[in-house]
């Protein structure tokens, strides 16, 4: 994907607040609000058809809410064994380092961090 993609680009993005719908804006639901990333699985594909002028992109892409968890979609690198602990201290996935994080860590990891990083 970084061959697609140019350097220093982020490989997700934010999820628009609204939608085109017909020739109106509509606001879309909350719940579908938030971050797609682009977690790079090896069944990420490309492929272009000369004849059909045909360009095929498969991607795995993971679904994070504005709170930052994950919601659904490809999934989430194991958490490493050294970070693995009990509920209290559960570790979270920071989508913008794409690597798992320890919960005294998560203050610093903010929503508006998330939309400076995939806004550029």
């Amino acid at each position: 994907m970084r061959a697609i993609f140019p350097t220093g680009r982020p490989l997700g993005w934010v999820i628009p607040d609204t939608v085109m719908v017909g020739s109106k804006k509509k606001s879309r639901n909350e719940r579908y609000c938030g971050f797609a990333i682009i977690m790079g699985h090896a069944t990420d594909a490309c492929s272009y058809v000369m004849e059909q002028k045909t360009l095929t992109i498969n991607l795995q892409i993971a679904h994070f809410g504005r709170n930052l968890s994950y919601i659904s979609g490809a999934a989430l690198p194991p958490i490493p064994p050294d970070l693995q602990g009990g509920q209290d201290d559960e570790p979270f996935f920071d989508i913008v380092t794409r690597k798992w994080r320890p919960a005294a860590e998560k203050p610093e990891c903010s929503l508006a961090r998330a939309v400076k990083h995939f806004s550029h």
